[in-house]
């Protein structure tokens, strides 16, 4: 039974969350492979359950996990519960982001392959039942930190550096292509320097229990990475800004 199950698996036959333990982390489902060379995460994502995709809309009414949701997925899937250890991710490639319709659901995919000290991530989705081929959205690298991390920024003097305060209107980037949700409220202050800037952000005191899961939380690293896109040349009310890569975050 369990060989006629797994290849059924693989062709698509049934559905790979059959078989598997529940993960500890929300957005991970079902483990399916445990290593220790190898894991795999499944989970079937709807935008009635998961704030990562109902408080990420595009204008045109398109429900989307940010650039920064990979990023959580990945180190995830590897810490697994693990709370004292310190990770670095590394050539995260995004080909194709998972985008979902007020009434579609889909099956995401994380999986971890070893790689040299660390593994190799690939986040991968597919409509949920259709046994079709599975779209590659992400792929990068995740290795854990085996010593302290020097050269931080000294916040004081980019602080000194960037005078020039910006307006911020309901705790949120105003954006004219996106429509966010109540936890993307959460930048306070922003200040522009030459060619830097620096923000204060600050997760709803109400959503403060998203914080005992999400170490990297998708909707604060998205406003930190996007609030400043003016000094990049944007113009965001013609332009959609999306990022292609990260080369480091640790």
């Amino acid at each position: 039974v369990g060989m006629a199950a797994r290849i059924a698996q693989s062709l698509g036959i049934v559905d790979e969350t059959i078989h598997g333990k529940k993960s500890e982390h929300p957005l991970l489902g079902t483990i399916v492979k445990e290593g220790p060379d190898e894991f795999e995460f499944i989970n079937n994502i709807n935008t009635n359950d998961y704030w990562i995709l109902n408080e990420h809309q595009t204008k045109k009414g398109e429900f989307i996990i940010p650039g920064t949701g990979y990023l959580e997925l990945a180190l995830a899937s590897l810490k697994n519960g693990d709370t004292n250890s310190s990770y670095e991710i590394k050539d995260t490639f995004f080909f194709k982001p998972i985008m979902l319709t007020a009434e579609e659901e889909k099956e995401v995919k994380v999986k971890l392959s070893k790689e040299n000290e660390g593994y190799e991530f690939v986040i991968m989705s597919r409509v949920l039942s259709s046994h079709t081929d599975w779209d590659e959205n992400v792929r990068g690298s995740i290795s854990q930190l085996t010593k302290s991390v020097k050269n931080k920024s000294d916040l004081s003097s980019i602080l000194q550096r960037c005078t020039a305060k910006q307006n911020v209107k309901d705790n949120s980037i105003d954006h004219k292509h996106m429509n966010f949700g109540p936890r993307w409220k959460n930048l306070e202050e922003l200040y522009f320097g030459k060619n830097e800037a620096v923000a204060k952000i600050s997760l709803p005191q109400e959503f403060n229990s998203d914080l005992s899961s999400f170490k990297i939380h998708p909707a604060l690293l998205d406003t930190a990475t996007g609030c400043a896109q003016a000094l990049a040349g944007f113009d965001l009310d013609k332009e959609f800004y999306l990022p292609f890569s990260y080369s480091k975050i640790i």
